[in-house]
């Protein structure tokens, strides 16, 4: 973790060719908030390494105002199409990263959003509509901009802007007669938001529409995945009203295919905030130990606070369930119940303090041990004699986000503990690179082993092998040739002294290495493995070894392929 005043090597950490250390360094530049890498961070929005792009853009957005110079890169990372459909309405990969950074720059963005307004594409429109509608401005000139697009051509423009208007108020007053005017729009969503808007915005409105919660739950079961979406979260919005939506909305959790979990529970937990009743349902079905739905609903609850307390011994057995989805949503879940939930600290403790043999080198997205460093220091507070030890252990744990998370919960259970001496000095490099991946075939580790240290696809990697016959045996030129073209960087075999040492007595001292080794007493035996530093990735298994735990460590070196220095023995 770099220490405030290392700013001149943060930058430079941004410029690495090594697109990990762009990542890490982004990371850091906006935990510290510093305005000296904004040029540098817009830059990283043109990566060719989308998580590198995500990640500066999160950035970007944590400086806030202060990187308004980033506005127009932004607004045209705003402009792209989707990967997956040019279309769609929802925010993937680096166009939600530049939605969110926007969204944090609050007032400053708001005159080019509105400008994007006018754009011919109707999803830029819509992702321009929803980002005004995260920053919440409420202004004489939005609600003009809003006005208008009552009147757009495209009926999802149209309903958003209604969603938007109805989030507003009475302060929406002026857009009264335009509403009205949709309340005989030809397409349904657009006639209940409109309805909607104006029983917010003039109280005295009192015209609904009794047949549009049936309309909606049918809506549910469309072809069209935007359309099932936008039911759901219209349903939400209805809150009461739609209480007779809420077995259909259960059901669709339980198929994800069907309807996008995300729209589905959001509309769940308004409901459920506004109905004791419905709250006892969602219990009900968690009991069921249905696990196709059981994470999601753990989520439902988990937007309620206090109030899904009940649901408190369900979530606790959840924390034992076999998926890590469904843990880290009843971890989440707990936290924000808050110290009623200091009966789930040994578990989750439990969770947090996995042995590296259980946890893969790279977990920078394990968002179950994140979470649990987070909400132990939410909960914690009658057992902080208990937890701390476990905390402080934490610290020297590889991933840098759990790091961070559990020097936050220390400071809260004990704020006289210096967490700063506590940390580890962590070099942006020294976080391990390599994506760990399991071979698919008996004889095939040298596809899995370039994809772990390129960070490239296990079918990218097999795309360029020149016959999938040679895979099993990829001589060692074929595996320096494949990791220059995929890195760009040269690969040599090295340290041919070492070739009668046993794994366990080789360290690297800074970058990813390909190493092959072989079994005691076999000359055939050999095995291609990932190794950095003191971590092994062997496409064998499932998961990184930490070097000692390793089963094969007693293995004999055959040779090392690096792109930089020689190895210690």
């Amino acid at each position: 973790m770099l220490l405030q005043g290392d700013s001149a090597r943060l930058l430079e950490a941004l410029k690495s060719e090594n697109p990990w250390v762009r990542e890490y360094g982004a990371f850091e530049a906006g935990r510290l908030r510093l305005e000296d890498a904004i040029p540098s961070l817009v830059d990283l929005l043109k990566d060719d390494q989308e998580r590198v792009a995500i990640m500066a853009g999160w950035a970007l957005g944590q400086v806030g105002s202060r990187a308004q110079t980033a506005i127009p890169e932004l607004i045209s990372i705003l402009k792209r199409p989707n990967r997956t459909d040019p279309n769609l309405l929802f925010l993937q990969g680096t166009v939600a990263s530049a939605a969110d950074a926007l969204q944090r720059m609050e007032a400053m963005a708001v005159p080019a959003l509105l400008e994007v307004l006018r754009d011919p594409a109707e999803h830029v429109r819509l992702r321009a509509l929803t980002t005004l509608g995260r920053i919440g401005l409420v202004s004489g000139e939005v609600v003009h901009a809003l006005i208008h697009a009552l009147e757009d051509e495209s009926t999802w423009v149209r309903s958003e802007a209604g969603r938007l208007l109805a989030g507003m108020g009475t302060a929406a007053h002026a857009a009264v007669p335009a509403l009205r005017g949709l309340l005989s729009d030809a397409n349904l969503f657009v006639r209940c938001w409109a309805d909607f808007a104006l029983r917010v915005t003039q109280p005295s409105h009192s015209q609904k529409f009794p047949h549009a919660v049936s309309c909606l739950i049918t809506c549910l079961s469309d072809k069209d995945r935007a359309i099932r979406a936008r039911a759901a979260q219209t349903l939400g919005y209805l809150g009461l009203e739609a209480v007779s939506a809420v077995p259909a909305l259960l059901s669709a959790l339980k198929d994800p295919e069907n309807l996008p979990p995300r729209e589905a529970i959001q509309a769940l937990a308004r409901i459920a905030s506004q109905d004791k009743s419905v709250r006892s349902e969602l219990i009900a079905a968690l009991a069921e130990q249905d696990s196709d739905s059981s994470g999601h609903i753990a989520l439902v609850l988990a937007r309620m606070g206090l109030r899904a307390k009940a649901a408190l011994p369900y979530l606790i057995r959840l924390l034992k369930d076999d998926s890590s989805y469904v843990r880290q949503c009843a971890i989440e879940a707990i936290g924000v119940i808050g110290q009623e939930g200091d009966g789930a600290v040994p578990h989750i403790l439990g969770l947090l303090l996995r042995t590296k043999t259980q946890v893969r080198c790279r977990d920078c997205l394990d968002q179950e041990r994140l979470n649990a460093a987070i909400t132990i220091g939410r909960i914690g507070v009658l057992r902080k004699t208990s937890v701390l030890p476990g905390l402080i252990q934490t610290l020297h744990d590889p991933n840098l986000l759990v790091r961070s998370a559990a020097a936050c919960s220390i400071r809260r259970l004990d704020p006289g503990i210096d967490t700063g001496c506590l940390l580890e000095q962590v070099e942006l490099d020294g976080m391990c690179p390599i994506i760990h991946r399991k071979q698919r075939l008996e004889k095939d580790c040298g596809v899995a082993v370039v994809a772990m240290i390129t960070g490239a696809t296990y079918e990218s990697v097999l795309a360029i092998v020149p016959a999938v016959g040679k895979c099993a045996e990829m001589a060692c030129r074929e595996i320096a040739k494949l990791l220059k073209r995929l890195s760009g960087r040269e690969w040599r075999w090295q340290a041919p002294w070492c070739f009668s040492y046993p794994l366990v007595k080789v360290r690297l001292r800074r970058y990813p290495a390909v190493v092959l080794i072989r079994g005691p007493g076999s000359l055939s035996s050999c095995h291609y493995i990932a190794m950095y530093r003191d971590i092994v990735h062997d496409p064998e298994f499932d998961c990184a070894f930490a070097l000692g735990d390793y089963p094969n460590r007693n293995w004999l070196v055959r040779g090392v392929l690096d792109s930089s220095e020689e190895l210690i023995a």
